[in-house]
């Protein structure tokens, strides 16, 4: 008799194993459909026994679950990667492309002319001019008689009061050729004038300065200034510049800044004199709180003195204003740079762990 072939040993008939693929260096899709193709090429070459073969069938049956399951995974993966980046993303850009909406901001400021818009106006250091004459224009509340004695020379003029009688008051505030101009372009203004003639006679005056954009009134006064007068506002905006206009159609806008400096938020920002500056006030706070504002009037221009919590402020050349309120990220790093270094780092973090999910999926 023949010698019979012995039978297939049980190693021989095992399909392979996942794990016999998982030494090489190969993506778990790689792997799957190579151990798919084993186990396939073990079931060809086992046809004769049906017990190796119903082995293999089965085995195939769960790596292709396997590899559906991989699939679902590769694409659960790549969702989370994707979500990852765009939050982190999202994140980074609002930190750096969204302004506070106000900022504490200080500022010091001389120039030739400013416009204001005041809550209050008060004298806190009367101003004296010697040899002055004084041009009252516009609705001022005084008569003919009186704006003629003081467009006359007088020894000395002083402003001893100002008192703002309208809720909002705009004016313009100008120092030019030895002489100071004061133009209400909108609201009411109470100004006292105390003079003394050559004769030495001694006389008080009160205007009330009524004003709009359309009929401005206006107070000039010229002389030598023995005592520049200090005015505090409560401020609710400020632009520094210099307007000329050359018809109704036709203005001009000048830098008007002698010398100045802002600090906005922590950070400091030297002006120069081709600078025009827009600041407005915190209107989300009560009128009385709005800032501190000090007003003088020395003999060659304006100055202004504030301090208040601003929502907006622009400098830069009259054709290039740029926003200067501070991003989120800015104030971020000026106020916890400790915390913005960590913060940082959790970003790059679940950035590169998003980004890994999907390269990898």
């Amino acid at each position: 008799m023949e010698a019979l072939d012995p039978p297939p040993s049980r190693a021989e008939s095992t399909p392979a194993t996942p794990s016999s693929f998982a030494s090489k260096n190969l993506s778990p899709s790689d792997q799957i459909a190579a151990a798919k193709s084993t186990a396939i090429a073990s079931a060809m070459s086992v046809l004769d026994n049906p017990d190796a073969l119903s082995s293999a069938q089965k085995h195939l049956e769960s790596l292709s679950k396997l590899e559906a399951l991989s699939g679902v995974t590769r694409r659960r993966d790549t969702i989370h990667g994707a979500a990852i980046l765009a939050v982190v993303l999202a994140a980074v850009g609002l930190a750096i492309g969204v302004k506070l909406e106000h900022v504490p901001a200080a500022a010091s400021i001389t120039a030739r002319e400013l416009v204001v818009t005041t809550a209050s106006v008060l004298v806190r250091a009367p101003g004296t001019y010697l040899n002055a004459r004084t041009v009252v224009g516009g609705d001022s509340g005084v008569d003919a008689g009186t704006r003629r004695t003081l467009a006359e020379q007088q020894a000395s003029l002083s402003i001893t009061e100002m008192r703002q009688t309208s809720d909002s008051l705009r004016t313009m505030l100008r120092q030019d050729s030895g002489c100071h101009y004061l133009v209400v372009k909108a609201g009411s203004l109470v100004v006292g004038l105390s003079f003394n003639t050559a004769q030495g006679v001694a006389t008080a005056a009160e205007l009330v300065l009524r004003g709009s954009d359309a009929k401005p009134a206006s107070l000039t006064i010229c002389g030598e200034v023995a005592q520049p007068a200090s005015v505090a506002a409560g401020l609710l905006d400020l632009t520094v510049e210099q307007r000329l206009n050359h018809g109704v159609l036709a203005t001009e806008v000048l830098p008007s800044i002698l010398s100045g400096e802002l600090d906005v938020g922590g950070r400091h920002i030297q002006l120069t004199p081709l600078d025009v500056v827009f600041i407005r006030i915190d209107r989300d706070k009560n009128l009385a709180n709005k800032s501190a504002a000090m007003l003088d009037f020395p003999s060659t221009s304006v100055t202004v003195r504030l301090s208040a919590s601003v929502s907006d402020i622009k400098v830069g050349a009259v054709h290039d204003r740029k926003d200067r309120m501070p991003s989120i990220l800015e104030s971020l790093s000026r106020d916890s740079p400790l915390g913005t270094v960590y913060s940082s780092v959790l970003v790059a973090f679940a950035f590169l762990w998003g980004l890994r999910k999907v390269l990898v999926a």
